[in-house]
């Protein structure tokens, strides 16, 4: 069984750290995790590209412009790889 993250976000720096790497202490099998920027205007994206750096999992999606979580989400999903999606 392999999972997906995803998690869409907007302006948090911080917590999109907390979030990465509390979906990667995971006790299920963490295939990949999908972030998806939604134009954020701070160090967002640059915060989860970081963590990808680290960890080949991680993989970073930067919309360039705002199209809400939903839609965040969906495109997630469109790029996801695994079985189930979480």
């Amino acid at each position: 069984m392999s999972v997906s993250v995803i998690i869409p976000v907007r302006n948090r720096p911080r917590l999109i750290t907390r979030a990465i790497r509390s979906a990667l202490s995971q006790g299920f099998v963490v295939r990949e995790i999908l972030v998806v920027d939604d134009a954020s205007s701070d160090e967002t994206l640059e915060s989860a590209r970081q963590i990808a750096r680290e960890d080949c999992r991680v993989k970073v999606i930067g919309l360039p412009v705002q199209v809400g979580a939903q839609q965040s989400r969906n495109v997630g999903f469109a790029a996801s790889s695994s079985e189930y999606i979480a």
